[in-house]
């Protein structure tokens, strides 16, 4: 059946594309976030700064490195369940690779 914006229901977008963009982009964010509060709130505490700045970004360093520890094994849980419920069908696609029936 024809989709209103002329494409067939086979070539619209799942509605998880949100999850899976976050899925992907959430742990290497966090990460690099982490390890930049790290190494500031370490810096600062050698420097001998006084007040809770250092504490603090040590503290979300931590915290950021949690959540990218959570989310990359929640993605991880997420790509093994995908894998696990739904193999890949056959492709009959043509050697160019672009399936003639999706408009770009």
């Amino acid at each position: 059946m024809p989709h209103p914006t002329g494409r067939t229901a086979r070539c619209r977008r799942a509605p998880t594309d949100l999850l899976t963009a976050l899925a992907i982009l959430t742990p290497p964010l966090a990460v690099t976030s982490a390890v930049a509060l790290l190494v500031l709130g370490h810096v600062l505490q050698l420097a001998d700064v006084r007040g809770a700045l250092p504490g603090s970004l040590v503290t979300a360093g931590w915290i950021l490195a949690l959540v990218a520890g959570l989310s990359a094994l929640l993605a991880f849980a997420a790509l093994l369940n995908t894998a696990i419920r739904a193999p890949a069908p056959p492709t009959t696609r043509p050697p160019g690779g672009q399936d003639p029936s999706c408009p770009d």
